[in-house]
């Protein structure tokens, strides 16, 4: 019997090494693009504001505008825009940002003062570009899915290799967690594919299976709802509320939307407000409550324009489950969640990636070249055993044919 388990050990050790390499040499150069754009993301706004100082590089001063304020001085220089949301960034120099026109142009503005320091396409920014070409590799329509189950063949790298890293003795334990100084480049970068991959397993399949949810969000969605027993329809009615027609009527003002807002949830920071894009559109108000964490733990509440009446809420229409999803997905996928720390963590992880992938390779490539160097001797050895002299009679008879 114990014959019969380690035979099975060794067919699943051999197994889950196959399913290894091949998910490595599929998903491999994906990722690699994928896990480098994505350590430049983990701090995409800062960067933002560094490549472009003319955007951002005004002064801080004692009073910001209002939200209502903003959109007021905007309009009263560009009353042709068709401003679509105004939302709030931090960790852009304090920024207002407004989004308008068609193609959801942006314009950013002084906080201060209401001017508008200049207006682009994120697309074509150098920040829009890295993250273009980390969730869709600049291919059209499929890319991202591309990208998606690249993402999911990354988990299975991480499960397989975990298989694969579990020594067989544990008293080998130590010696798989660090890298043997001294030895050879071959030993080395095998200690260093095991002990990187070990240590960040954890991280890096976070990261992973967050791509791969945000990817494949809707299926996501629409799952998590049956999984709350909520029924899949119900999505359509909770973000698809409309306000209540009024003739004549006129949409109220932004700041006293801010303020309902305000009374809701008492000691809210409103990040973001979308303005009704018809008559019957609503303002939608993106709300962070008081001890909830800066990044992810949000509130989402849509309000009647004519009236102020809340039509949806996330804290109370959205299933908890789904709520979690909403909020925390993009946080954790960029490791924003947690401040300073993780956002290193979720850097370090990236860059982990491609060395994984790297040293894989030439673990990979070395047990290549040897099973076919093995395979070549394995040949010649068995044309040498299917020479047979020949009799002394047939040489002699041989020599006589070719020597006249």
């Amino acid at each position: 019997m114990p014959g019969f388990f380690q035979r099975m050990i060794r067919h699943q050790k051999k197994w889950y090494g196959q399913w290894h390499a091949w998910a490595g040499i599929f998903a491999g150069s994906i990722l690699i693009v994928v896990s480098l754009t994505g350590t430049l993301l983990v701090f995409e706004e800062e960067l933002d504001v560094w490549l472009y100082p003319e955007l951002f590089g005004f002064e801080h001063e004692d009073e910001r505008l209002s939200f209502g304020g903003i959109v007021q001085a905007v309009q009263a220089v560009y009353p042709d825009w068709q401003i679509k949301g105004i939302y709030r960034f931090k960790k852009r120099n304090d920024c207002y940002m407004l989004y308008y026109g068609a193609d959801y142009r942006q314009a950013i503005v002084n906080p201060y003062s209401g001017e508008v320091t200049g207006t682009r396409i994120y697309a074509h920014s150098i920040m829009g570009f890295i993250r273009n070409l980390h969730r869709t590799l600049l291919i059209p329509t499929v890319g991202k899915y591309i990208v998606g189950v690249a993402s999911l063949f990354l988990v299975i790298l991480m499960i397989t290799g975990l298989r694969l890293w579990i020594p067989k003795h544990w008293g080998k334990l130590k010696e798989r967690l660090t890298v043997k100084k001294g030895a050879s480049f071959k030993r080395q970068n095998y200690d260093w594919h095991n002990s990187l991959g070990f240590y960040f397993a954890p991280f890096i399949t976070l990261i992973s299976l967050t791509g791969a949810a945000i990817t494949f969000s809707p299926l996501v969605i629409l799952t998590l709802f049956l999984v709350s027993f909520e029924p899949p329809q119900s999505i359509d009615s909770i973000l698809g509320q409309k306000s209540q027609y009024v003739a004549n009527g006129q949409p109220l003002a932004i700041d006293a939307v801010v303020a309902i807002a305000n009374e809701e949830i008492p000691g809210g920071v409103v990040r973001g407000i979308t303005l009704p894009s018809d008559s019957i559109g609503t303002f939608g108000v993106n709300i962070l409550a008081p001890g909830r964490a800066k990044t992810g733990d949000y509130s989402i509440i849509n309000y009647d324009q004519y009236a102020g009446k809340a039509l949806m809420n996330t804290d109370a229409d959205l299933p908890h489950i789904g709520k979690a999803y909403v909020n925390w997905v993009t946080p954790i996928h960029y490791g924003t969640f947690g401040g300073l720390t993780t956002r290193i963590l979720a850097l370090i992880a990236s860059l982990v990636v491609p060395v994984l992938f790297v040293t894989g390779f030439i673990i990979w490539r070395g047990r290549w070249l040897k099973r076919n160097k093995k395979a070549d001797l394995t040949t010649n050895t068995k044309d040498k055993k299917r020479r047979i002299p020949l009799p002394k009679e047939n040489i002699e008879e041989e020599q006589k044919v070719l020597v006249p």
